[in-house]
């Protein structure tokens, strides 16, 4: 009602499973008042060309990383975070004439090993992308059961489903899952912007 559209009777069953799976529609000292979502297969088709492969543990994965970067969302970390993406933009943006020519010529002159370098980046940070989604839901107390690759739309890429985040104990939590991917993708340029530099642009 709140934001004109109603939510369909699937979306109203998932969130009860997600509330009711976690005990929070049942009565003090009585059963979950929903059972718990069954799990996806490690295989499973759902539609026409859409497949998912699911990881057999995301969470235990995802625990560790937390382990070794829980420290990644204190705010020194978060402001050391936003300089960093805050220089490689602006280097970008310096240097956006020269970067724009560089891109015309290899469009204009591809090879193989360009076409499966680009290919090679763009599936890292895609996955980065729903590592980092994962880990911050994880950090924040949140579980992660089902995350791995899907094929859809005629294409193979990560993906990881953030049921959780209707249940996260605040907004900032939640604001900091959502922004978390772009964010990872962001200081992936970092590196990229330190070899320009480094072989004088």
């Amino acid at each position: 009602r709140e934001f004109g559209v109603p939510l369909s009777t699937g979306g109203m069953r998932k969130i009860l499973q997600i509330l009711g799976s976690r005990g929070l529609l049942a009565l003090p000292g009585t059963a979950p008042a929903v059972p718990p979502a069954a799990p996806l297969p490690r295989l499973a088709v759902r539609g026409w060309g859409e497949v998912y492969l699911r990881v057999a543990d995301p969470g235990r994965l995802l625990d560790a990383i937390v382990r070794r970067l829980g420290w990644i969302d204190g705010a020194v970390a978060t402001w050391c975070i936003v300089l960093a993406i805050g220089l490689c933009e602006a280097y970008a943006l310096a240097r956006h004439a020269a970067l724009w020519d560089t891109i015309q010529v290899s469009l204009r002159h591809p090879s193989a090993l360009l076409i499966a370098v680009f290919a090679g980046i763009t599936y890292a940070s895609a996955l980065v992308h729903e590592l980092a989604h994962g880990t911050m839901c994880v950090r924040y107390g949140g579980r992660v059961n089902h995350m791995g690759l899907m094929f859809r739309y005629l294409m193979l890429f990560p993906y990881c489903k953030l049921d959780d985040l209707v249940v996260l104990p605040d907004a900032r939590a939640r604001k900091v899952v959502v922004l978390a991917g772009v964010t990872a993708n962001l200081l992936l340029l970092l590196p990229f912007g330190v070899i320009d530099a480094c072989l004088g642009g």
